[in-house]
């Protein structure tokens, strides 16, 4: 297997993301890479940011694939994204909620629209990526931490490894799911946001533990990348600045199910501390804390197959 050094991976993946973004006919981004940023983010004026690989790193070809991947993820919030629609001054915990859902929302777009021959490919291995590190590395699946990630893995279409969910959140996902299949814009994420959010403020507690989170059974599938939980509170509050006391994010509903295959587990409370404490943004924000990337107003990632020639 061929090995990349990070000196000729990273102008390789700049002139991929320029190649895509013209396939796209979006306007023209402007690509950098570093340190501060675990994956990749972008803003509304198209500066994205990419984290920074050392000239010496070595990189095999899935590496390779999940870059592009991720490069692919925050053209398609440049296409899709309404960054207006996003009410940065709520709680970060619903602005993880509402990161989960409007990145489903934008990858099963690419996919249905077939925008390129292997978005659904590139997509799928980005977010199995990050779910199969996640069961390595997260121990507890019932802390309220995890739930944007894990919403936001069950969501998305293109996906093959599940993760485990806490009691009480199939339905809500589920009826998430659903609202999403009509979704249009950020503007319509946004309304499910704020229903899942006032959902979730509303469930009980999970009971004593009864089985074990799930594995990956692709026997293919990737098995490393980050972990994505949110770095919201322990818990949704019921604070009436992030409800919807007009009821509009009630509306909507529908009788789709999930994408999700239905083989994931409910999982119950453990008494051990989540290995990872990342944001789930980190996928499309940073390591630096989620409000300094909202400061600079990143969002926290005819048909051809895209590659990078090397």
């Amino acid at each position: 297997m061929r090995k990349y050094f990070g000196w000729e991976f990273k102008p390789a993946l700049t002139a991929a993301i320029h190649k895509m973004a013209s396939d796209l006919s979006i306007p023209r981004v402007n690509v950098s890479f570093q340190q501060c940023i675990p994956t990749a983010a972008i803003n509304r004026h198209g500066a994205m940011l990419i984290t920074n690989i050392k000239d010496d790193a070595v990189l095999t070809p899935l590496e390779l694939q999940k870059f592009t991947g991720f490069g692919l993820h925050e053209l398609l919030h440049r296409k899709y994204t309404d960054f207006n629609a996003i009410d940065t001054s709520k709680s970060p915990y619903l602005l993880g909620l509402h990161n989960a859902i409007e990145d489903a929302y934008i990858e099963n777009r690419a996919v249905r629209e077939k925008l390129t021959g292997n978005a659904h490919g590139l997509l799928g291995l980005l977010i199995d990526t990050m779910a199969g590190q996640a069961l390595v590395e997260v121990n507890d699946w019932t802390d309220p931490k995890q739930y944007p990630f894990a919403l936001a893995v069950y969501a998305r279409k293109h996906g093959q490894v599940v993760v485990p969910l806490a009691s009480g959140l199939r339905p809500i996902f589920d009826e998430a799911c659903s609202r999403l299949e009509s979704a249009r814009s950020t503007q319509d994420t946004w309304q499910i946001a704020l229903w899942v959010y006032k959902q979730l403020s509303a469930l009980d507690k999970p009971k004593p533990p009864v089985n074990k989170p799930p594995v990956d059974k692709r026997e293919d599938g990737p098995q490393n990348g980050p972990s994505e939980p949110s770095d919201g509170p322990t818990e949704p509050s019921n604070d009436d600045g992030e409800g919807d006391p007009q009821g509009e994010a009630d509306k909507g509903a529908g009788k789709a199910k999930s994408p999700r295959k239905p083989n994931g587990k409910d999982v119950t409370p453990r008494s051990t501390e989540p290995d990872v404490d990342l944001p789930y943004e980190s996928s499309s924000g940073g390591s630096t804390s989620e409000s300094d990337i909202r400061k600079n107003g990143y969002h926290v990632r005819p048909v051809k197959r895209w590659t990078i020639s090397i």
